[in-house]
């Protein structure tokens, strides 16, 4: 992915195919760029009407080119990967207009992009070319319905990307343009990216992107909200039980707080894999289109008219309202802290479970860098994890301490009242420079996959995202009649928040009048004795490592006594389940017999061949990698598993939507 990112951020920058840069030429133009906030060489730009969009709704782009450009469509897995070729549109050499960092560039929109209902919620981007110019436009594609995917969120701090914004010649941090002084106070979400010129219009590249590609590489399902989108919809969070921050969030309105606030308030569970967060208190204005930071309550009109919302620090008066007593650490005024790593405080945390660490031991190195939290006067009692201290050579060379901390709201870390919300907090913006291989020009850090920083990371996912989906019962249905003194009780498989995670089913079936009789097991099917006029009812219950749990409805059936004339004995069920990147085909026999496994289109096709073989008596399951004879990933749509069990042919419809 890291490579990929590289040329990505030459991509801007280069002339035009055939054009003649030499070296003198090349200098100008990155010296114009840097002071008047955009590329001298032609240059393809652009921004979306809204950057977070659901199924149903159209993506809006206003981009600006001096010649015709291509669109596609990307989704971020472990690297972008290509969805759609979206066209192509003639050129608009828009005028950037004077104070467009305030007002915004107000460009036609120039491009328009149905989000299809097989699109998942993730991070995308419109990848807009023309020759050699290139630039990638990221959008959220939210869920329709929030959580039905995943009960995780992770949050992209497109504040914090604006803040820093300085194209049209200005952001929230001073000017670059000669004849400006002093800094922005408002600023528009409606112009492109520019960091810096090895940025191009990618901030979520420094941070987000490798985040979520460890959650794809780990078979962590996820959703994925912006800034705005934690204000603009109260009540959001109550469809996740996790909530991620990453990177650099250090912009947040009132509305964002409030509703984080809550949220843990209820007992639900907050990650930041991030540092220097809720820092800066903003507003919104213009329907989210612009966003307020004075960073002085003297310049703020607000100041003395409605205190709560003067965009100052969060701690600061007049709002006095201390983040640490939230996240557990906060931000300790760093901004050069020199790359390092954390050491173990604490051993035998749960944090640690699954690998062998000692006190004092280092680990992650370079994830610690840039801006880091820790500990201060308002923080709750916290475990600490790690911790470390470090020299900031932007600060005169203080040293600066940076610790990984948990707590939870309960009477054990002195919430009487509290309802079990659970925060952890990894208090440095490089942190996921522990997690991905590669390098970071802000940080100018070289990061690499440390198997204890991993680890740390998914036993936080797991104990704060454990969730599991109910299993579903498949024989006997609800109402059956069983003519046999045994019978297979078997069910779809249950899911957890994290693919490969091992589960266990405790099943129970119980005669009417008597108590219920139950059996531990990992598979996902039993066989069963039972009694002749009888009638029963079975559920199952799934539970994670982490300790979620979910129960299965309950079906009930009839037990008949055989007879000669009676129907014969339970077909042997075969069930498809879709986890993550392939489809489960389980079969279940009462004695070893041979099974052949096919793949139909819903026209008759036959799409794969899985084999012939003898199976085993009892579950074996056989995966399907969703992938056509020649190797091709299967297009959405309706297929049939074709089982032949000895003499029986079974068929079992699924529906593959990618």
């Amino acid at each position: 992915m890291r490579t990929w990112i590289r040329s990505f951020q030459r991509d801007r920058f280069l002339p035009r195919p055939g054009a003649f840069a030499p070296r003198g030429a090349i200098l100008a133009a990155v010296l114009f760029s840097l002071v008047f906030g955009r590329p001298a060489f032609a240059v393809i730009e652009g921004y979306p009407t809204d950057n977070s969009l659901a199924p149903g709704d159209t993506l809006q782009l206003h981009v600006r080119c001096t010649t015709g450009y291509r669109v596609s469509i990307w989704r971020m897995r472990l690297e972008p990967e290509h969805l759609l070729d979206a066209g192509t549109y003639p050129a608009h050499n828009f005028v950037v207009p004077p104070q467009s960092w305030a007002t915004g560039c107000d460009w036609p929109v120039t491009c328009r992009i149905p989000v299809r209902p097989e699109w998942r919620p993730g991070l995308y981007f419109a990848r807009i070319e023309s020759g050699a110019a290139k630039s990638w436009l990221p959008f959220v594609v939210r869920g329709r319905v929030p959580g039905r995917t995943s009960r995780i969120a992770v949050q992209l701090s497109s504040n914090t990307w604006q803040a820093y914004n300085r194209y049209g010649g200005m952001s929230l941090y001073g000017a670059w343009v000669p004849g400006l002084t002093g800094r922005a106070y408002r600023a528009s979400f409606h112009r492109p990216y520019l960091l810096t010129p090895a940025d191009g219009d990618g901030p979520c590249f420094l941070w987000e992107a490798p985040f979520i590609a460890f959650l794809e590489r780990e078979g962590i399902a996820y959703e994925v909200l912006t800034n705005y989108d934690l204000h603009r919809f109260p009540g959001i969070l109550d469809s996740y039980r996790m909530f991620c921050s990453v990177g650099h969030d250090e912009y947040w309105s009132k509305e964002m707080y409030d509703e984080l606030q809550r949220f843990v308030d209820n007992g639900g569970n907050t990650a930041f894999f991030s540092g220097n967060s809720i820092w800066w208190q903003v507003r919104y204005e213009d329907q989210g289109r612009t966003m307020v930071c004075y960073k002085d309550a003297a310049l703020d009109p607000m100041n003395g008219v409605d205190n709560s919302r003067v965009t100052v620090n969060w701690q600061s008066a007049p709002i006095n309202r201390p983040p640490a007593r939230l996240i557990g650490t906060h931000y300790n005024g760093s901004w050069g802290v020199m790359p390092g790593a954390f050491q173990v405080v604490n051993p035998r945390h749960w944090a640690y479970r699954g690998v062998a660490v000692d006190s004092a031991q280092v680990f992650g190195y370079p994830m610690v860098a840039f801006e880091v939290d820790a500990r201060n006067r308002f923080s709750p009692p916290v475990d600490v994890i790690a911790t470390t201290m470090l020299t900031d050579v932007n600060n005169n060379n203080a040293q600066r301490a940076a610790d990984m901390t948990y707590y939870e709201r309960t009477a054990q870390y002195g919430f009487p009242n509290g309802k079990g919300g659970k925060v952890f907090a990894g208090s440095s913006v490089n942190y996921t420079q522990g997690l991905d291989a590669g390098y970071n020009p802000t940080t100018k850090t070289v990061g690499h996959i440390d198997p204890i920083a991993r680890q740390i990371t998914l036993n936080v996912m797991d104990r704060l995202g454990c969730e599991v989906a109910a299993p579903h019962l498949a024989v006997p249905a609800d109402g059956s009649q069983v003519h046999t003194p045994k019978t297979l009780l078997q069910w779809y498989p249950a899911t957890a928040q994290r693919a490969g995670v091992p589960l266990k089913y405790t099943l129970y079936w119980q005669a009417q009048g008597a108590s219920a009789d139950s059996l531990e097991t990992s598979g996902i099917s039993s066989w069963v004795s039972i009694e002749p006029d009888q009638a029963y009812r079975w559920w199952v219950r799934a539970q994670a490592e982490c300790g979620a749990t979910q129960a299965s409805s309950t079906a009930t059936f009839v037990v008949l006594r055989p007879t000669d004339s009676g129907p014969p004995d339970n077909a042997p069920p075969v069930v498809a389940q879709r986890v993550g990147d392939q489809l489960e085909i389980h079969v279940s026999l009462p004695s070893s017999s041979t099974v052949g496994l096919d793949i139909y289109s819903i026209g008759g096709r036959r799409v794969r061949s899985l084999g012939s073989r003898l199976f085993p008596a009892g579950a074996t399951h056989v995966d399907w990698d969703l992938r056509d004879a020649r190797g091709a990933l299967a297009p959405s749509g309706v297929y049939f598993v074709r089982a032949r069990i000895g003499q029986q042919v079974l068929k079992i419809k699924v529906m593959i939507v990618h």
